[in-house]
């Protein structure tokens, strides 16, 4: 995995008060996400517990869609996401609240390099690796 970081500080308070306001103003929409979400997360935990990292990526790449929906990405997290699925990655999400931050890239060995250098090159201040292994 790469984790992509914007330079941006954020708050959870405030991103969590953001949604919180929208979820006021249009709480069947937003508990529908918020369900799509949770089901996203379950489906994910399931993958990465059974190894089965190619359903991973694209469980990813839904979960931002929805963290879209519900407000809490930015243009910078939006480029670096783009960036990172133009170049190989197989899925790419925010991390974290969200309203900037850092995202996550999952890569394989042979995309590592070019993932990178598109984060790199969308505006990254940094880029840090983290190898996962599955344990038998």
């Amino acid at each position: 995995m790469l984790v992509g970081d914007t330079g941006v500080a954020s708050e959870t308070k405030v991103a969590v008060g953001v949604v919180r306001a929208a979820w006021e103003r249009e709480p069947r929409r937003h508990e529908s996400i918020f369900d799509e979400i949770g089901a996203l997360v379950s489906q994910a935990r399931d993958a990465i517990e059974f190894g089965h990292v190619e359903s991973l990526g694209p469980l990813l790449n839904r979960n931002q869609d929805r963290l879209c929906a519900l407000g809490v990405s930015t243009p910078m997290l939006d480029g670096l996401i783009a960036a990172a699925r133009r170049s190989g990655a197989s899925g790419a999400k925010l991390s974290g609240a969200g309203r900037g931050g850092c995202m996550i890239a999952l890569v394989q060995p042979h995309t590592l390099q070019a993932v990178e250098t598109a984060l790199q090159q969308a505006g990254a201040q940094a880029v840090l690796h983290a190898e996962v292994r599955r344990q038998v």
